[in-house]
């Protein structure tokens, strides 16, 4: 976790410019086709933002998390930047020209999320290190009404260079109003994707909760501890250590029934800590494990509100594979009272279902015609 902010190296960065709604519409974002690029040329000027950068995520800085449900492509932009970055395989250009790109995006999703009581301002997207952890900083700068920022054109293409910002967050008494920034953990050995680790700070609200349009209709994230993400998070650690640390087959099915029924049930909060203690066995550590397991995932183990609109459909079934390709599909709230699962002599399983066939389902498939043409016939 990236505790020092201190070491932020800035490389890249370009500006555009979004305007706020009015009650006769919206008018598109100005798109700058200028990256700066930050050598010893301009050394001062990267300081600068540099630090209004820090001084902002150091005193206002919360957690998010990147919400996989959300209707926002800014996400995926995201995960694409952190793809690229660092790829020896990927051409600079290619690289360079996805930057671009993806701002772009960026800035008209910043303009669709943005509602009557937006702002007008300019979207900052910066990329650099933090030591040797590729950053991807999304901000966004308040124009106000006493700045108007003069249209600036190099051979008729629209650009906003570092000048204009720098004057923009001077008038703002150097306050960054609102920034997310996002920064990747190394590779895990298996080769999965690594976690994408985020922090945001909106200065503009005391008690540091963004505008949901900013928050969730543009960056499509969510604070970590947020119900759904809690809930969401708790689900899929929990899953993932029954299916990485339990191994035998059927104590693994034992334990997601009690992972479902849990979900299900009435309770209003989720408390990991007293779900370990009554559902898993204490010897061999295997609480310990689960319980650190949740605190490396940010889930709160003193419990918080369940809120299953992430999870529910996962949870409403139970899935069973059997090694010859059989799938066993059931509902959970059934799962336990129904369906009787024993092992028998080498290892095969013994699977009873009580209950009646109530009928065969039936896949018609549609008649293919076959046409004739003037030659042929």
């Amino acid at each position: 976790m990236i505790e020092d902010f201190s070491q932020l190296k800035i490389e890249r960065a370009i500006f555009h410019r979004v305007y706020a709604p009015t009650k006769d519409g919206k008018k598109s974002p100005q798109i700058s086709q200028q990256i700066i690029q930050f050598d010893d040329s301009n050394l001062k000027k990267s300081l600068f933002l540099k630090d209004q950068i820090i001084k902002a995520l150091s005193q206002y800085a919360v957690r998010i998390s990147i919400d996989d449900n959300s209707p926002s492509t800014t996400p995926a932009l995201i995960r694409d930047f952190f793809l690229k970055i660092d790829n020896t395989k990927i051409d600079e250009k290619i690289k360079f020209d996805a930057f671009l790109q993806h701002s772009v995006s960026m800035a008209h999703n910043l303009d669709n999320s943005q509602d009557l009581r937006s702002t007008s301002g300019v979207l900052c997207v910066i990329s650099g290190h933090i030591e040797k952890k590729p950053v991807l900083i999304i901000s966004k700068l308040e124009e106000g009404e006493d700045l108007q920022i003069q249209e600036i054109k190099d051979g008729g293409i629209f650009k906003l260079d570092i000048n204009i910002v720098e004057n923009i967050i001077r008038m703002h008494k150097s306050n960054v109003l609102k920034v997310g920034i996002f920064y990747q953990k190394p590779k895990k050995p298996d080769g999965k994707e690594s976690e994408i680790v985020a922090y945001l700070c909106d200065i503009q609200n005391i008690e540091r909760k963004s505008a949901d349009y900013y928050l969730k209709d543009f960056l499509g994230c969510l604070y970590t501890h947020d119900p759904k993400f809690q809930t969401q998070e708790f689900y899929n650690t929990t899953l993932e250590f029954i299916s990485s640390r339990i191994d035998d087959p059927l104590e693994q099915i034992k334990y997601r029934e009690h992972l479902s029924s849990y979900l299900l049930s009435e309770v209003p909060r989720i408390e990991p800590k007293k779900f370990v203690e009554t559902y898993f066995p204490s010897q061999n550590r295997i609480q310990t494990s689960l319980l650190n397991q949740y605190e490396s995932k940010n889930v709160e183990l003193n419990g918080f509100e369940k809120d299953t609109e992430h999870v529910k459909k996962q949870v409403e079934k139970m899935k069973v594979l059997f090694e010859n390709g059989i799938i066993l599909t059931a509902a959970s709230v059934n799962f336990a009272s129904e369906v009787i699962i024993e092992s028998t002599i080498n290892d095969i399983t013994k699977l009873t279902i009580k209950s009646r066939i109530s009928k065969m389902p039936l896949k018609v498939t549609k008649k293919r015609t076959q046409k004739i043409s003037e030659a042929d016939s």
